[in-house]
């Protein structure tokens, strides 16, 4: 992506739209070689401060404090997303344990709707495998990745409305939106790069806590291929009369309580005719 372009977005994004944390560019890192000096120079990294964090925690320094990461299966503490990641074997005892621990997280209130909901997750696993061993996660407009696979723009339900109508008005095609109750990285970062399609997705529970998404807060996924049309919608749309915050008409006569209308009338009858 050129920086021109990233640059550009963040502006149309902050000031026409008024979103108030940065818009985030994810990318998988599949080239081995990649990983023989992890991390990049300018990237910080869980394991080497001495912890480790979850997914939802990295996006949220990210786009609230303007940090870069750099992340591979060693720094993420969150198990059931090193599996959706594609970061662990595949195989029957993963899964085995991802409905256990749907269970005991109360995510399920049985096995079987446990099951339902790892079915419906976008996962990389079997066909979908993902080489990928690294992710980078940055500011859209640091410079630091150039080719973001996806982009994720925090607002609340207005200004993402506004960004559902800008796809819309430049594709026709409405807007999907995904609630799974947790492990919502994995409809944010993971589900875009497999559809192929934006959408808008509600924070779960371990990004409320942990995140620390705000309780009025949403997360647009684009994948990165269509973030310069989503741009071209916001501005356009935007000249057409599609404004944030949304404009109120307010040029109409009110329909008043009987109290209040007939004292109205009384006093109005005492005004003189011009």
């Amino acid at each position: 992506m050129n920086p021109n372009d990233a640059n550009e977005a963040v502006e149309v994004l902050t000031s026409i739209l008024k979103i108030t944390s940065l818009p985030v560019a994810v990318k998988f890192i599949d080239d081995p070689a990649a990983l023989d000096v992890w991390p990049p120079v300018g990237f910080l990294n869980p394991s080497t401060m001495g912890h480790k964090m979850a997914y939802c925690q990295v996006v949220s320094s990210v786009r609230k404090t303007g940090s870069q990461f750099a992340l591979a299966a060693k720094d993420i503490m969150c198990g059931a997303a090193l599996l959706a990641f594609g970061w662990v074997e595949d195989g029957s005892d993963q899964k085995e344990d991802a409905v256990k621990f749907f269970l005991d997280a109360k995510y399920s209130k049985d096995e079987e709707t446990a099951r339902v909901q790892i079915s419906n997750m976008p996962l990389l696993s079997g066909e979908l495998k993902c080489p990928s061993k690294g992710l980078l996660v940055a500011p859209l407009n640091s410079g630091a990745i150039e080719d973001p696979d996806v982009v994720l723009i925090y607002g609340n339900s207005a200004q993402i409305a506004r960004l559902s109508q800008s796809v819309i008005y430049m594709t026709g095609t409405p807007i999907k939106s995904e609630s799974k109750g947790g492990l919502s990285c994995t409809s944010e970062m993971i589900a875009p790069m497999l559809t192929g399609e934006p959408s808008f997705v509600v924070p779960g529970r371990g990004e409320r806590s942990m995140g620390m998404a705000g309780n009025d807060e949403l997360c647009f996924t684009v994948p990165g291929a269509q973030l310069g049309d989503l741009i071209t919608g916001v501005k356009s749309t935007h000249a057409a009369g599609s404004k944030y915050p949304s404009p109120q008409f307010l040029l109409f006569e009110p329909k008043m309580p009987p109290t209040q209308s007939a004292y109205a009338e009384k006093i109005m009858a005492q005004i003189p005719d011009d």
